[in-house]
C-alpha cells in the first residue's frame, strides 16, 4: 500500500517528486531557491569578480541530454560556481548535480548545499546509499559532478584520486547506463605508426625512418606557467585595440586569491594548455655513399646520418614527445607532462667505414 503524502510534501510539491533514497539525503533541487541562487552567482559574484568575463573552453564536448559523468580538479571554491556557469542550466538546458563532502554539507551552507542538487558523501569511506544515488541520477540521464580528489588542492603537488570516481563508474556500467567521462586529455596515444623507406643507386643509399603518434595529450606547463607570470608572449598587449586587447584577469595571477582564476588557475592542467599532441617526426635520415678502394686498400663508405631532424605537429611547445617520469605514476608515458624537460635534440653523425 502506499503511503500518503506527508503535509511537508502538500506544502512542497518539489519534496513530493523527490525518490526515497534522494528524499533521505538531501532536498533536491528547489524550483523557487535554484533561479534566485543562478543569477546570485553567475551574473553578480562571478560577473563581479572576473571582470575580465568566463571563457568557456571546449563546451562542443557537453552532451545535451543522456548521463554524463563530469570530472574537474578542484583548485578552489570557485570551482562550485564554475561548473554551472560552464555547464548548467544556461548552457546545456540542465542542472549540475553534485557529490560534495559530507564535511561542506553542514551549518547554513549546508542548508543551502541540500536545496540546489548537492548530495552528501563521505570521500575516506563512501556510503553506499550515497554511491546508489548517484547511480540513479545518471539512470535518470543527469549530469553529475564528482572531484576526483575529493578536496581542495591548491598547491603544485602530484593529484592524489579517491577511488570513488572509478568505483562509481563501475556501479554505473554494472546497472547497464554506459556513461562518458569528460576527462581533460589522453595521456596515452589512439595509435602509433611508423614507416621506413631505404634507396639504393649504384654506389649511393639512402635510408628514411618516419615516428608518428596520433591522438595523445600533454599538458604545457611551461607555457601555462609563463601565462601566469606574463612572461608569454601571448600576454603581450601591446599595439592591440581596445576591442582586441585582454584584461589582467584574463590570464591573471592575484596574490590575494592565490593565483585562482583565468588560464593560470593556480597552474592547474585545463583545456586552454593541454594540448594535442599529435605529430610526424622524421626519425632518422641517412646518405651513404660508396667510394671503394682507395690505394687498393679497402672498401670505404662514407655516411651523414640525421636524427630526429623534422617534427609536424600543432604542439606549441618545444617538442611533444615529452613525460615526466616518477611520480604516483611512476613513467613518463603516462605522465604527459611538458614541464620544462629537456626536448629531444637533433643530432648528426659523420661515418667513415670500410671493410678488408
Amino acid at each position: 500500500m502506499d503511503s500518503a503524502p506527508s503535509s511537508r510534501e502538500l506544502s512542497n510539491p518539489a519534496a513530493a517528486a523527490l525518490s526515497p533514497r534522494e528524499r533521505s539525503l538531501c532536498n533536491g533541487i528547489n524550483p523557487w531557491l535554484a533561479p534566485v541562487a543562478m543569477a546570485l552567482t553567475q551574473d553578480v559574484a562571478l560577473a563581479g569578480f572576473f571582470r575580465g568575463g568566463v571563457q568557456v573552453l571546449g563546451r562542443e564536448h557537453l552532451l545535451p541530454h543522456g548521463p554524463l559523468l563530469l570530472a574537474p580538479t578542484h583548485r578552489s571554491r570557485w570551482d562550485a560556481l564554475m561548473l554551472p556557469r560552464a555547464a548548467g542550466r544556461r548552457v546545456t538546458g540542465r542542472d549540475c548535480r553534485f557529490m560534495v563532502s559530507s564535511d561542506e554539507m553542514v551549518g547554513l551552507q549546508g542548508w543551502f548545499l541540500h536545496r540546489l542538487g548537492c548530495f552528501p558523501v563521505n570521500p575516506r569511506k563512501p556510503a553506499a546509499a550515497s554511491l546508489r544515488f548517484a547511480v540513479e541520477l545518471l539512470q535518470a540521464g543527469q549530469q553529475l559532478v564528482v572531484f576526483p580528489e575529493g578536496r581542495i588542492q591548491q598547491d603544485d603537488a602530484p593529484l592524489r584520486l579517491m577511488p570513488g570516481l572509478p568505483r562509481l563508474a563501475a556501479l554505473a556500467e554494472g546497472q547497464g547506463v554506459a556513461v562518458p567521462v569528460l576527462p581533460v586529455g589522453q595521456a596515452l596515444p589512439r595509435f602509433r605508426w611508423s614507416a621506413a623507406q631505404n634507396f639504393r643507386y649504384k654506389r649511393l643509399t639512402a635510408y628514411a625512418l618516419l615516428d608518428a603518434t596520433v591522438g595523445k595529450d600533454v599538458w604545457n606547463q611551461g607555457r601555462q606557467w609563463s601565462l601566469g607570470d606574463f612572461m608569454h608572449r601571448d600576454t603581450d598587449q601591446s599595439g592591440k585595440s581596445v576591442a582586441d586587447a585582454k584584461p589582467l584577469g584574463y590570464y591573471f595571477r592575484a596574490v590575494s586569491t592565490g593565483g585562482i582564476g583565468g588560464l593560470y588557475d593556480v597552474l592547474g592542467p585545463n583545456n586552454n594548455t593541454v594540448e594535442d599532441a599529435s605529430f610526424v617526426k622524421l626519425r632518422e635520415l641517412s646518405i651513404g655513399y660508396r667510394l671503394g678502394s682507395i690505394a687498393g686498400v679497402g672498401n670505404w663508405q662514407l655516411a651523414l646520418i640525421g636524427r630526429n631532424l623534422i617534427t609536424w605537429t600543432k604542439y606549441t611547445g618545444f617538442d611533444p614527445e615529452v613525460g615526466l617520469g616518477g611520480g604516483q605514476l611512476g613513467s613518463a608515458v603516462l605522465n604527459a607532462n611538458d614541464g620544462y624537460t629537456f626536448p629531444n635534440l637533433r643530432q648528426f653523425t659523420f661515418s667513415l667505414s670500410t671493410s678488408f
